[in-house]
């Protein structure tokens, strides 16, 4: 069981840091997934190439919104106020996704089986991805990833007022 981290209070400059990288890790994000439309058409047809930059989108994405170190034993994260309010569920379902099956091994996440096979052998197998369909709604977390990028840009390097 993960122990809760309080908030702290950061210097000016170590937040600014910080947002920059999250930029960055969701610029990544949205680039493997765009990466997946772009394949070729041998490419595309191999689940393994699809899978590793959909699992790297994912993990680019989550890690944003999970502490991190900005020195002086002080962390960071980006909150969830920064996700539109419309693909809220969306991304609860994709940090999910990333802490239980992407980034850690949650044994009963994997759905694993085992069972015997035709030439009476012994098989064991993990879900390759426990949420299929979830690969299905590239577009929604492209436009997902895109609306925090814009929430947390504008924040960070908000437009100067016009005199």
């Amino acid at each position: 069981m993960s122990k809760k981290v309080k908030a702290q209070k950061v210097m000016p400059s170590q937040e600014i840091k910080y947002c920059v990288y999250a930029l960055m890790r969701l610029f990544v994000a949205l680039s493997a997934l765009k990466t997946i439309g772009r394949l070729c058409e041998k490419c595309a047809k191999d689940t393994s190439i699809k899978n590793a930059l959909f699992h790297n989108a994912i993990i680019f994405y989550g890690s944003v919104f999970k502490h991190s170190n900005v020195g002086n034993g002080k962390k960071i994260k980006t909150g969830e106020w920064y996700v539109p309010k419309r693909y809220l569920e969306l991304h609860k379902r994709l940090v999910d996704y990333r802490d239980k099956f992407v980034a850690h091994f949650d044994f009963e996440y994997s759905k694993p089986k085992l069972g015997i096979g035709k030439k009476g052998t012994h098989f064991y197998k993990l879900a390759e991805c426990p949420i299929p369909d979830m690969i299905n709604e590239i577009p929604e977390i492209e436009q997902l990833i895109q609306g925090v990028l814009m929430n947390l840009g504008t924040q960070t390097f908000p437009a100067k007022k016009s005199t």
